[in-house]
């Protein structure tokens, strides 16, 4: 089947944030099970890498304006990371069930030649200074509806054969938008086709997070010469402005999120920002669900991990790589193993640091969470300039507690995973959340909130045999800190049951190749009434 995902983000050529992974994740997956698969990227600023093939050019409409745009294709990186050591030996192992996947075979498919990134080159709309949604002020650049509208109408050209050169006449059977950034491909897949003569291919748009909607005003919507009859607030309407991420919703095929838990607390208004009016029509339609994200297994893969100082092996050798990791991680602050002369429990957060993670909660918890307890935590994260202050000042009043760095380093996120006991996710809410599935595979208990995804993924341990975490379900820095106490004395008092916990939590399989069949299902479903009309 011929796939096209569409996208502004996508692990390793642009990532701000979980959006990369989910599409680098999901692109490799149906590359493995022999789809041809083709990644359509804007060309930002240090995204298109070396190598890329120069396809052609076209003209592509704007707002009143047409941009000449070069098409670039490259092979995704992660195509030769399928090459790694030997499985780690499982001799002497205790626990009842090997690892989800070893060092060797993870990709089996030459998936390189089966998947393709296509860069939509129009430097005046994306190769700029600061972030690609962001100024370097961290103000949302004054054009970003043009900028994505004209992406999402190149992608849509793309997809329907209307490429240049090598490209031209190549037709996508499936198209795949992800967030409000892709919100307008379905309808100029829609007109484009209309124009053409020729079959529209199936769409499904998945929201990644409701809060971030692309919102614009009605000149813009006249100014790309939409047709009159979108204007209405069963389109792409929504309180007198146009509504990237509803127009994604009420003009595709099929609707997905990351998660059964966030589709529910969606339709539940709960964090909907206005969309569950939108939502409620198109589940309504069997047109709208939630499915978990998955996460890479070569990318992050504890027996053979070169960020880690020691490789996890599961069973009796896992508390002495995880000793290991753990030293290593706090020898980067200048830190030993020890505090008050007992190893004490290590915590770890890895995430933005915003009021949607918690990270406020988070901070207002840890004094009385030290007076209690011999926890250190580990936080790695950047993102609201208050919060990253309030965390290095809290910091500095307990510098052999809490040990901050404010930025994004990959190799200490996997350190973090691979040398903490305990990983912390207090969020708000939570439309899937990554983390906490890269920190259970790496043999760290999650203690999060019950929202989204995190309660689809973690089961609480007063659950039975089958729990990997902690679930908490209050608000503020009490609850976390009650969640945080139980977590502490589980681990002290109860080690039988903290092993228990660990084992689950490495034994899940949280890959992509677990959950790739649901959206093969949709691809090729005929189910699911056509989002609004034709």
């Amino acid at each position: 089947m011929r796939i096209v995902q569409v996208a502004s983000e996508c692990h390793p050529f642009v990532k701000t944030g979980g959006l990369a992974d989910a599409v680098q994740g999901l692109s490799a997956a149906l590359a493995v099970r022999g789809h041809e698969v083709r990644v359509v990227l804007p060309a930002f600023r240090g995204a298109l890498p070396d190598g890329a093939t120069r396809l052609g050019t076209f003209a592509v409409a704007g707002a009143g304006r047409t941009w000449e745009a070069t098409i670039w294709e490259a092979a995704p990186l992660w195509c030769g990371a399928n090459t790694f050591p030997s499985p780690l030996p499982q001799r002497g192992r205790r626990w009842g069930k090997a690892p989800p996947s070893s060092c060797d075979g993870e990709r089996s498919s030459p998936s390189g030649q089966t998947c393709r990134v296509w860069f939509v080159a129009i430097p005046p709309l994306y190769d700029r200074d600061g972030s690609p949604y962001l100024d370097r002020d961290g103000r949302a650049w004054w054009d970003n509806g043009e900028r994505f509208a004209v992406f999402s109408r190149a992608a849509a050209m793309l997809a329907l054969g209307l490429g240049p050169g090598a490209i031209a006449g190549w037709r996508a059977a499936v198209v795949h938008g992800h967030d409000w950034h892709a919100g307008l491909t379905s309808a100029f897949l829609r007109l484009g086709a209309e124009k053409e003569g020729i079959a529209t291919p199936r769409t499904v748009f998945t929201i990644h997070n409701a809060a971030f909607q692309g919102w614009f005003p009605y000149s813009l919507f006249r100014a790309l010469d939409l047709p009159d009859r979108w204007w209405d607030f069963r389109f792409l309407e929504a309180w007198g402005e146009l509504n990237f991420l509803k127009a994604g919703v009420t003009l595709s095929d099929v609707v997905t999120t990351v998660s059964p838990g966030y589709a529910q607390e969606l339709l539940a208004g709960k964090g909907d920002y206005g969309l569950q009016g939108a939502l409620a029509q198109r589940a309504a339609e069997k047109a709208f669900l939630g499915i978990v994200n998955g996460i890479d297994p070569v990318a992050w893969n504890p027996l053979c991990d070169s960020h880690l100082a020691s490789p996890i092996v599961p069973g009796r050798g896992f508390t002495a790589a995880k000793r290991s990791n753990r030293a290593a991680l706090l020898a980067r602050y200048g830190l030993g193993d020890t505090l008050e002369g007992n190893r004490a429990l290590l915590v770890g957060f890895v995430g933005r640091l915003s009021e949607q993670k918690g990270v406020d909660w988070l901070l207002a918890a840890l004094p009385e969470t030290f007076e209690r307890t011999p926890m250190r935590v580990v936080l790695l994260g950047s993102g609201d300039p208050l919060l990253e202050r309030q965390a290095q000042t809290l910091a500095a009043r307990y510098p052999q507690r809490l040990l901050v760095t404010i930025g994004y380093d990959e190799s200490l996120a996997h350190l973090i995973y691979g040398g903490c006991d305990l990983f912390v996710m207090p969020s708000r809410f939570e439309p899937c959340g990554l983390a906490q599935l890269y920190a259970m595979r790496y043999g760290a208990v999650p203690v999060v909130r019950a929202v989204g995804g995190l309660r689809d993924t973690v089961i609480d341990e007063s659950l039975g045999a089958s729990a990997n975490g902690f679930l908490f379900t209050g608000d503020g820095p009490q609850a976390l800190g009650a969640a945080l106490l139980r977590a502490f004395h589980c681990w002290r008092d109860r080690p039988r049951r903290w092993r228990t916990l660990v084992k689950n939590a490495m034994e899940g399989d949280y890959s992509w190749a677990s959950r790739v069949s649901a959206y093969e299902s949709l691809y090729r479903s005929e189910g699911g009434e056509r989002g609004g009309e034709t």
